[in-house]
């Protein structure tokens, strides 16, 4: 799976990310909301914690989440409360 991506270097040193066409289940991957959609257009901004330093660190890590959402978060529920759906013992509190 391809999705398009660019990453510009800010005049403070910084990396502004963007990636286009996520996969369908990355909504299921715990870093989703660090994604933010910019208009229509199927661009994403991505909001980091601890920015990265170089070019290859901005890669990797987008490259690392991606692989994730594919292969390790597909079968989970597309949002956190689906899970109580699924198992009833944990709607009592």
């Amino acid at each position: 799976m391809r999705c398009p991506g660019r990453i510009i270097r800010l005049p403070n040193g910084r990396f502004e990310v963007c990636i286009r066409d996520l996969p369908a289940t990355f909504d299921r991957h715990p870093n989703f909301t660090c994604f933010t959609p910019r208009g229509d257009s199927g661009w994403f901004h991505v909001h980091w914690d601890q920015p990265p330093t170089t070019v290859f660190d901005a890669i990797f890590a987008i490259e690392r989440i991606l692989d994730e959402a594919i292969n390790r978060y597909a079968d989970r529920p597309a949002r956190w409360w689906d899970d109580f759906a699924r198992r009833p013992e944990l709607e009592e509190y």
